[in-house]
């Protein structure tokens, strides 16, 4: 059975590679014509957050690296 500590690691694993198919995903849409309005409907989001997640996933993958950001995007 895994520490704490381990399943910590593991569960943000899975999370980041979860994060990285949603990312993937909502790119697709958009090269399939989807609307931002259809994608945050879809996504259950704003259509303001699909856009920057889309539009901002370079910057996002920086921040994720060094650290900068607080878990919530």
């Amino acid at each position: 059975m895994p520490t704490v500590t381990e399943k910590i690691a593991l569960t943000r694993e899975e999370r980041d590679k979860a994060d990285a198919e949603f990312r993937k995903a909502l790119r697709r849409g958009r090269g399939l014509g989807m609307s931002w309005l259809q994608l945050a409907t879809a996504a259950g989001m704003s259509v303001h957050g699909v856009r920057y997640l889309v539009n901002n996933e370079n910057e996002l993958r920086r921040q994720e690296r060094k650290g900068e950001t607080n878990g919530q995007g």
